[in-house]
């Protein structure tokens, strides 16, 4: 008996020796803590996103073996088509994504049997379709790959013809438009970039595609040629129209009106086309077009439409009696079509506030709240008629007496009170009592107090597992697919989804497409009467570079703020931004920063180190501050001076006598340039919003 309790214990001494010694050499192996295990699988996964495959494995491979490991290493090797083992499923109830991996594995590993399984077990669960188009999407990239064109194409034309999932569509065209310039089949590539640009004109928006065929076909191809028809053509104009590409809709429109000068509904393109100019701020040509229209014969919503847009044309212009006797035109003639009309009400109220006709404002306020008793755009118009009744009235010393009228809730008035005195000293430095001037700059708005009551009262929402299952997992762009099919699946505005998307964008470093995206997103939740939720105002005013920024404004003494506002309304944070010779972030002219390249004692090597976002940002930083000293702090003529250059502020300095404008929405009693109206307006906006949102 005692013989077999010292063999039991020698065991016990052996295995729990061997436990140890097991774990010290994988100590030894991996010299790494847990903490340390992990910030080497971030760099991985950041890797990855970067798309460094090789570096990605190389950090992977001095890791320890886990579940997270495995399977990175597999979406790696898939992303690269050339796995090297099998990738088994060990979990007992995987998610469906597992499936989707193991289908590419097996699929490469051309284990045919084992794939269709894979892809069986994928059609078997609740989400089949999303995953299944992807599967054979994937198929079809595989065989192009492959060079087994025939199959390629037979996939490539089952999705684009039967997928209802605008990705999946569009991206079956893609390859269908790659496998025809294989076969140099001029004519099939013409027709299917023409089905693009109808579908999906987003795909191909700055011509990048358009010049890479035209360089295989030794351009031969004629855009006119992409479509069959003229309706075709049309709908390719309404997309272009419905995704707010003007330029482009400028330039097709009038080509179309000159190659079908007949085509029967003639009159809806020359309508696209004023209505594009109306929102370019080209409202002189707007005008012509709308009164051509309005002296043929239209549909009554059409009418009623052009009206509408001449009427607001007419008020850009100045033209204050005609525009009100066209909005009452719409108003009577409207009753129909609510959207409309509860459009024209919010124009026409805003006009009188404008012309301080209390008496027609207060008319029409009742007959709006009768109407539509739900449209939050009443609660704007009465308060600002309130704001502007108490901003004429008093004197400067009594604006916080207007703060308390407008803004009800004292710890939202406090916050934007000190929001303003903040931006008064940087606007305004060493002078006294210009709180006044500083909201004529600035103006506070409705807008401005719903977003920060929104700041303060919307709760973020929980993040989603499933999705940060899959971003750490490296399917962070599968998530972004996935969660673009829900909403397109959906018919109201899923807001949480939207935050989830906006997350991942933010971390994939996507913030032109995000900041798009929401501005998008932000117009037509006001179509459908809804508000953009506080959570998501980060996102739509993010802040990249922000330690780059941060830095040389300490350096520089400017407002990290109005740094990160300028750059948001110059290139919308796109580091390739490239508008005329105006290049990077601020959209530097590298003719105009030459010399304060070399003040600075750096070497000016042309216009490409401007694409460089800290080089961008510290030739900016510096320029804005020299052209702030040059106007004596006077930043509405810095920005004027940066915008366009600074004889262009000198004018305003000289022939305007320093006048300067009391509220930003009278700029056209200082220019009559609209894009740079635009740019003030927008600038100024964004800098309040980044207080709001960030101090």
């Amino acid at each position: 008996m005692g013989g077999m309790r010292s063999a039991y214990r020698c065991i016990v001494i052996f295995l729990c020796c061997t436990f140890f010694f097991v774990h010290a050499v994988q100590g030894d192996v991996t010299g790494k803590s847990r903490v340390d295990v992990e910030v080497s699988y971030r760099d991985a996964l950041n890797a990855f996103y970067a798309t460094e495959y090789e570096r990605t494995l190389d950090l992977l491979e001095g890791l320890p073996q886990s579940r997270k490991k495995s399977v990175l290493e597999a979406v790696v090797y898939n992303a690269q088509f050339k796995p090297t083992r099998l990738f088994e499923i060990t979990e007992k109830n995987p998610p469906y994504e597992l499936y989707y991996i193991s289908f590419q594995n097996r699929t490469i590993l051309k284990k045919n049997i084992l794939a269709h399984q894979s892809l069986r077990q994928i059609k078997d669960k609740t989400v089949h379709e999303f995953l299944t188009k992807r599967a054979h999407l994937f198929l079809a990239r595989y065989y192009f790959r492959q060079l087994q064109f025939k199959n390629a194409k037979e996939y490539a034309l089952r999705l684009k013809l039967q997928s209802d999932d605008p990705y999946i569509r569009s991206e079956a065209i893609l390859l269908l438009i790659e496998i025809e310039s294989v076969h140099r089949n001029a004519r099939a590539v013409v027709a299917l970039y023409g089905e693009l640009l109808q579908d999906h004109p987003e795909k191909d928006s700055q011509g990048v595609l358009w010049n890479k065929l035209q360089e295989r076909f030794q351009n031969q191809l004629q855009l006119e040629d992409c479509f069959k028809s003229p309706i075709a053509y049309f709908d390719y104009l309404k997309a272009l129209h419905k995704g707010h590409f003007y330029k482009k809709v400028q330039q097709h429109a009038e080509l179309f009106m000159d190659r079908f000068p007949t085509f029967s509904r003639l009159e809806d393109v020359k309508f696209i086309l004023a209505t594009t100019l109306f929102y370019q701020h080209k409202y002189r040509r707007a005008i012509e077009l709308y009164q051509q229209l309005l002296r043929q014969k239209l549909s009554k919503k059409r009418e009623l439409q052009s009206k509408f847009y001449l009427a607001g044309s007419f008020e850009n212009t100045g033209k204050i009696k005609l525009a009100m006797r066209y909005y009452s035109q719409v108003l009577a003639g409207s009753k129909k079509d609510d959207v409309l009309q509860s459009r024209t009400y919010f124009a026409l109220g805003k006009l009188y506030l404008k012309q301080r006709k209390e008496a027609a404002f207060d008319k029409l306020i009742r007959q709006y709240q009768i109407r539509f008793p739900d449209d939050p755009r009443v609660d704007a118009l009465r308060w600002e008629q309130s704001y502007r009744f108490q901003l004429l009235l008093s004197p400067e010393e009594g604006v916080y007496a207007m703060f308390q009228r407008v803004v009800p809730d004292p710890a939202i008035r406090a916050r934007l009170w000190s929001i303003y005195l903040k931006m008064a000293a940087v606007l305004f430095p060493g002078q006294e009592n210009v709180m006044l001037q500083t909201m004529g700059l600035v103006p506070l708005n409705y807008s401005t107090w719903a977003t920060a009551k929104r700041l303060e009262t919307t709760t973020r929402p929980e993040p989603s597992q499933k999705y940060e299952w899959m971003y750490e997992r490296g399917l962070r762009d599968l998530a972004i697919e996935e969660i673009d099919y829900r909403l397109h699946k959906s018919r109201r505005i899923d807001f949480k989804k939207w935050y989830v998307k906006a997350v991942l964008m933010q971390r994939k470093r996507s913030y032109y497409d995000m900041v798009e995206a929401l501005q998008l997103l932000k117009v037509r939740s006001g179509q459908e009467r809804e508000s953009l939720p506080g959570y998501l105002m980060p996102f739509l005013y993010p802040r990249p570079y922000w330690h780059l920024v941060k830095y040389h404004a300490e350096k520089y003494e400017l407002d990290p703020y109005l740094l990160m506002a300028i750059m948001r309304s110059q290139s919308q944070f796109s580091s390739f931004s490239k508008v005329g010779n105006k290049l990077g972030l601020y959209r530097i002219d590298p003719q105009i920063i030459k010399p304060f390249v070399f003040r600075l004692g750096d070497r000016f090597t042309g216009g490409k180190a401007l694409l460089d976002p800290e080089k961008n940002i510290k030739y900016a930083c510096f320029y804005l501050s020299e052209l702030n000293e040059v106007f004596g702090g006077d930043w509405f003529h810095t920005l004027v001076s940066y915008y366009e250059g600074i004889d262009s502020s000198k004018y305003y300095l000289t022939e305007k006598k320093k006048e300067r404008p009391l509220f930003i929405q009278q700029l056209e009693s200082l220019t009559h340039k609209n894009e740079l109206q635009q740019f003030l307006r927008e600038t100024m906006e964004s800098y309040m919003m980044y207080y709001l949102i960030y101090d």
